[in-house]
């Protein structure tokens, strides 16, 4: 049973604090603000900057499910608004995910912390190590190809094609070009190597005082 408990507290934890990761930069209004300006998204699209910040904000309600689409679809075509629609349901998918993690990572935390303190500490340092190794090799190869994988990742997450933006004609990729999903990604990937990093440091720390020497 406690090996049990340490396996599932052990694959919920990276689970729970990527996906905190990513609620955390994607929806980080200063993030859109500086990037805005950086890579002069107000003349490309024609938008001043306060509406496009208001947009934005808009957008970030539509994607949490606060909204419906009524405030934002005077900006978007048919197309884009479709897609918004299948990001704004991967999203909701992605908080009832992160729910749920969250809700099992205290669950089997609190028993490990009550029966095995010992495999708590030893399964949050095997959990670090691993998912930090996952996630920087994914990294690595973003780095490489970043269009090849982006592209895998929208085939794996659409089933359909209405991803694919000509910025000519959809404004919605004007507003979030490549560069931005790229400083995202940096930005998800190191506030999650920053944490995990934290917990191994630290489970590393305290494992000589839980039960003598981890073996």
């Amino acid at each position: 049973m406690n090996k049990t408990i340490s396996i599932i507290f052990s694959v919920f934890l990276p689970i729970a604090i990527l996906l905190f990761s990513i609620n955390i930069i994607a929806f980080n209004e200063s993030f859109y603000t500086k990037k805005y300006d950086e890579y002069s998204i107000p003349s490309s699209t024609n938008i001043e900057k306060d509406e496009l910040m208001d947009l934005t904000n808009k957008l970030f309600k539509y994607l949490k499910g606060e909204e419906d689409n009524s405030h934002i679809k005077k900006y978007f075509n048919k197309k884009e608004l479709i897609h918004l629609e299948d990001v704004r349901v991967l999203f909701k998918e992605g908080f009832i995910l992160r729910n749920i993690s969250i809700i099992i990572l205290l669950i089997s935390f609190l028993y490990l912390i009550f029966k095995n303190p010992k495999n708590l500490v030893k399964y949050s340092m095997y959990s670090s190590i691993v998912s930090l190794g996952i996630v920087l090799a994914v990294f690595l190869l973003y780095l490489i190809d970043f269009n090849k994988y982006f592209t895998y990742f929208h085939l794996i997450l659409f089933d359909n094609d209405l991803w694919l933006l000509n910025p000519n004609v959809d404004i919605l990729i004007r507003i979030f070009p490549e560069q931005i999903f790229i400083s995202l990604l940096n930005n998800i990937v190191l506030l999650f190597v920053i944490i995990m990093s934290i917990i191994l440091v630290i489970t590393k720390l305290y494992s000589g005082r839980v039960n003598g020497k981890i073996e």
